[in-house]
């Protein structure tokens, strides 16, 4: 999300308008709940809306704004939302596709897109292990097995999982292999895929 945040400081947008809300809003604010046992599928619910009706009701304020060009991207409301209604499928064993699929398909009125990062396990290894020595980083994935290997498997196997549910999505989505490529170069094809920019 910095890398994309730094090219747009730099780049000219097409829209004047730009929503960026990170994981922090869309999925990490639950997380207390989580581990005390008080998180419901409605609390799930409840956060994705909040986010999804703000920009739903400005959109629809927009399309009766008589000065409102429907052909003048700058008068869109361009959004990011990062890890959405997927992750809430992925992480929590009592959310299933079904339950989330009403926010799917609002997503797509709107303009919604699905890009999903991904990478090959060799590279998995070196930014888990070798490149990131986060003492906090390296506590948060020991929750998923007791060796690299385990470790490593888990978020493959994860990984997987988010393609098949982007593949069930109604969405137009892209698989974005990130192996080999800096943060600039991901940044700007998310960019470029979400319409942002043109180069």
């Amino acid at each position: 999300m910095r890398a994309i945040r730094n090219h747009l400081s730099i780049r000219e947008s097409r829209f004047d308008s730009l929503l960026i809300i990170s994981e922090h809003h869309t999925q990490r604010v639950l997380e207390t709940g989580s581990r005390n046992g008080t998180l419901t599928l409605v609390d799930h619910h409840t956060l994705l809306n909040e986010h999804l009706e703000y920009i739903e009701t400005r959109l629809h304020w927009l399309s009766g704004a008589d000065w409102c060009d429907p052909e003048q991207e700058a008068h869109y409301l361009f959004f990011i939302l990062e890890r959405f209604h997927l992750t809430h499928v992925i992480h929590y064993d009592y959310i299933d596709w079904r339950q989330m699929q009403d926010i799917d398909h609002r997503l797509d009125p709107i303009g919604g897109k699905l890009i999903l990062l991904t990478s090959e396990y060799d590279s998995l290894r070196k930014r888990f292990f070798r490149e990131n020595t986060n003492p906090h980083w390296r506590n948060y994935i020991r929750r998923f097995g007791s060796s690299e290997t385990e470790i490593l498997e888990f978020f493959v196997q994860r990984q997987n999982q988010y393609i098949e549910l982007a593949d069930r999505s109604v969405l137009k989505h892209q698989i974005l292999p990130t192996d080999g490529q800096t943060v600039e170069k991901i940044a700007k094809q998310i960019l470029k895929f979400a319409g942002l920019i043109d180069q």
